[in-house]
């Protein structure tokens, strides 16, 4: 199992740099929350014990390291569903959603958020697949730009090579500048999309650009842990 999950050393954070975090991953979420299944929703107690256990705890992380559990952002601005990349990404014909958790997390550099949706049968998840993933790239650029903040500005948004940790996977990364103060901050915003079995799972974590490395590191650990727990 991979090792627990480290954070950033507090010494290069300046307040500006956190604001940036903040900035960003409000903005991601709403965008990737503005494709989320809503379909047929019939939870059931093993599903949505089975959600709760595919996604991030505080207890994944390694302990004093400055990780807490935190409230995702309110995303705010246009929703990216109005686009039609972004509804073609949420068309839930057919499906049905039987479990579902989130959970959000802050440590000093980072903010990490996971997704996970348990379907009624692993068709399901195909038929959502081939049907989604198409659209995504397109969705998230258009969501993207449609709701950044003043001061906010999409550089690129791209696939970003990674381990097939699942046998489903996207992976894409945005890089963004934040301007705090009349000073620019740049980031990165790393999305994975992925799935095992009856289970689909969507991963963010935003941090400065300057720790785009050690960011992709954390998320092969992170996206194999959830991974491993996706038994449905």
């Amino acid at each position: 199992m991979p090792r627990r999950l480290e954070a950033v050393d507090n010494r290069f954070m300046s307040w500006r740099r956190r604001a940036s975090v903040v900035a960003v991953a409000g903005v991601v979420t709403g965008v990737l929350g503005a494709s989320a299944l809503a379909g047929t929703v019939r939870p059931n107690a093993g599903d949505q014990a089975l959600a709760k256990a595919a996604v991030l705890h505080l207890s994944d992380f390694t302990a004093a390291a400055g990780w807490v559990a935190t409230m995702p952002p309110s995303g705010g601005g246009t929703s990216g569903a109005a686009n039609a990349s972004c509804a073609s990404a949420s068309n839930s014909t057919g499906l049905t959603e039987t479990g579902h958790a989130e959970s959000a997390f802050r440590a000093p550099g980072f903010f990490v958020q996971s997704w996970a949706t348990v379907l009624q049968t692993s068709a399901m998840v195909q038929l959502d697949w081939r049907r989604s993933t198409p659209e995504i790239l397109d969705c998230l650029r258009s969501a993207l730009r449609q709701n950044l903040k003043p001061g906010t500005k999409l550089t690129s948004i791209a696939e970003l090579p990674f381990p097939k940790v699942a046998p489903l996977l996207r992976a894409y990364r945005a890089t963004v500048s934040v301007t705090v103060q009349d000073k620019t901050i740049p980031m990165v915003a790393d999305m994975l999309v992925y799935a095992r079995g009856r289970t689909e799972f969507e991963l963010l974590q935003v941090s400065p650009q300057v720790f785009a490395s050690a960011a992709k590191a954390a998320e092969q650990r992170i996206a194999l842990l959830l991974s491993l727990r996706a038994t449905a």
